[in-house]
This record gives C-alpha cells, structure tokens and sequence, in this order.
C-alpha cells in the first residue's frame, strides 16, 4: 500500500505508522525486524525526514555499535543521495595520511 499508493487516501499517517514500525525494529525476531526495515525505508523514500523522528538520532556511535542502524542510517544518505562509505574503501582520512585501502 505505502509502495503504491502512499498514505495520501488513506486513514494512516506517516506517524500513526512508524508509532506502530519503530518498536519492532528491535524485535528479536529476524523476521519481524527485517519487515519493519522494509517498511521503515519504504516511508523514507515517500516522507524523508518527518520518518526520523521517531528512530535513534544518527551519531557514529549507534552506526558503530548497532547493525541495524548502521544499515538503516546509510540507506538513508542512499536515498538522499549522499556519499556512503563502503568498508573496503578508502576514506578522505586515509587518503590523506597516505594509508589507503586497508590490505
């Protein structure tokens, strides 16, 4: 429904449903976190940034410590069409110490 119509015509809210989504993205079954990705990312690319409010603020250290929201947080800069570091690549740090690509 939110991938084809969006919430326009309907008796939802962006915040009616992620109320509903961003508790069960720390579900502990795979399945049901996998889905509220899903969902999450599908009312980002619809709505952007009202969806943030109710998820974790982006800090390195949640990107650091948690999966989730690392893979969360950089499908986000994908979709707003920000640079994402890949893990086999260089940064802007490295490159200007001289360490390049990781061997």
């Amino acid at each position: 429904m939110i991938e084809n119509s969006g919430l326009e015509n309907s008796c939802y809210s962006v915040e009616l449903v992620m109320k509903f989504v961003a508790p069960t993205l720390s579900n502990t079954a795979r399945d049901v976190r996998d889905a509220a990705t899903k969902i999450t990312l599908l009312m980002y690319r619809q709505y952007g940034d009202p969806v943030r409010k109710f998820l974790p603020k982006d800090e390195p250290i949640l990107r650091k410590k948690q999966l989730i929201w690392k893979k969360m947080f950089e499908s986000f800069d994908e979709i707003d069409g920000k640079p994402v570091h890949k893990p086999n690549e260089a940064t802007a740090e490295d490159k200007k110490s001289g360490s390049g690509k990781p061997l």
